[in-house]
This record gives structure tokens, sequence and C-alpha cells, in this order.
């Protein structure tokens, strides 16, 4: 049995005004349009009450979220401070003049003036803490051989291939019962 077209409701019904693109360009456009003036229409109500905050001189101060407060310096002597780092600069100006030997700088370079020069970056040596070890002497170590017999679950699932489902399942069996 076959329906005609005319026998469907009518909100079932297909219409060529639904299937027109226009009708979605159309729609879109007004759309877009509302959009526009909405904001345009908020953003000049805003603007206007923010020109009216300024024109009377209102400002909105809003309440801080944490205050910050710095507690007040405490009393320095900087004569003394003054005083101690010049006399740790200079504790080490003299320590680094007495380690330095003043050699006259090479000015000929021969075979007959060569001097080697130090290298800069190197540790002296100390002695290497030397680790005594004690001997122990043959006679008063002892070997014991014992006799090692295979795991029960090694004897009774000899047959199975190694790997197989078979033999996991053995050995399982084997090893709830008997431990070894």
């Amino acid at each position: 049995m076959k329906a005609d077209r005319d026998d469907a409701p009518t909100h079932f019904r297909p219409s060529a005004r639904r299937s027109n693109g226009s009708t979605w360009i159309v729609a879109s456009f007004l759309g877009s349009i509302l959009t526009v003036g909405m904001l345009y229409t908020l953003s000049a109500l805003y603007m206007h009450d923010v020109a009216d905050q300024i024109l009377n001189g209102q400002k909105s101060k809003q309440a801080p979220i944490a205050e910050i407060t710095r507690s007040a310096p405490a009393e320095k002597d900087w004569d003394k401070i003054v005083e101690e780092v010049a006399r740790r600069s200079s504790e080490t100006e003299r320590t680094s003049q007495s380690t330095q030997i003043q050699q006259p700088k090479q000015t000929e370079y021969n075979a007959a003036t060569y001097l080697p020069a130090h290298a800069v970056n190197v540790i002296p040596a100390t002695r290497a803490h030397q680790v005594r070890e004690t001997a122990k002497s043959a006679d008063k170590v002892r070997v014991t051989i014992i006799e090692q017999s295979p795991s029960m679950k090694d004897r009774a699932c000899w047959p199975h291939k190694e790997g197989s489902i078979e033999r996991r399942n053995c050995r399982s069996a084997v090893g709830l019962s008997h431990r070894d």
C-alpha cells in the first residue's frame, strides 16, 4: 500500500519555505543587527554612568582585599657595617697577595727563556684513606656441600611442557598441598 504526499498531515509535509536558503540569510542578518543594537545601547548606558561619575567627581573606591604593611626598619649602625666589610675585604686582599709570588713577565720567547706556566685549577693531592683488609686464613674457612633435591613441583609436573597452562595448573595445585 502506497501513500500519497497529500495524505500526510501538514506539519510533516516539506514546504518550499523551509528549504529555501534565503530565509537563513535573512534570519542571520536580523539576529546580528539586533545583537549589535543591544550592545550599542548597553555600552552607551554604561559610558553615561561613567561620564556622570567623572563629572560629579565620585570615584568608586573599592575596599582593598588585603593590606600590606611593612614593619619599621630596624635601627642599623651603618658605620659598623661599613667598617666590617672594609676589614673583610682588606683581609682577603692580604691573603691573596701573600699567596701570589710576583714573577716578571716573560717578554722574550725562545728555548733558553722558556718558563712553563703553572696550572690554575690544580687541587693539592692528599693521601687517601687506606682501608686495611683483614686477611682470612684458609684454615678458618669451611665449605659444606649439601645435596639439593628438586622441589615437589618439579618432580610432579615434569611431563608437562615448560610454560604450558597444564604445567602452571599442576604447579599451583602441588604448591598448595606441598610446601618445600
